[in-house]
């Protein structure tokens, strides 16, 4: 079973997203975190710039929101990780972000 088939979003009509959730885990994600992770569940492999997230998730992308993002993306690595999700979101200091498959 593919990982993206164990997730359940929650949305609204109009598409917004709500949550995620894990199926077998029961781990959930609130609405910021979630729509991180399907932004960049949507370009695994590619490299995303931080200011394109921002921007897609707020609407803006500015030096607070930024630190607000970074509290979001570890909430995001740590559920990839208490799911054992198949991906990882390996740190950098750069304003670059990538969504890798893992080996083996």
């Amino acid at each position: 079973m593919k990982y993206t088939d164990q997730l359940d979003y929650r949305k609204l009509p109009n598409g917004k997203i709500l949550s995620v959730s894990h199926k077998e885990s029961g781990k959930r994600l609130s609405e910021i975190p979630a729509k991180i992770l399907d932004y960049m569940m949507a370009r695994v492999g590619e490299e995303i710039d931080k200011n394109d997230i921002c921007s897609h998730v707020w609407g803006d992308s500015h030096y607070f929101i930024h630190r607000s993002f970074d509290v979001h993306l570890k909430k995001v690595r740590d559920f990839l990780k208490q799911t054992d999700a198949p991906f990882e979101i390996p740190r950098s200091n750069r304003m670059k972000l990538y969504l890798f498959e893992k080996n083996g």
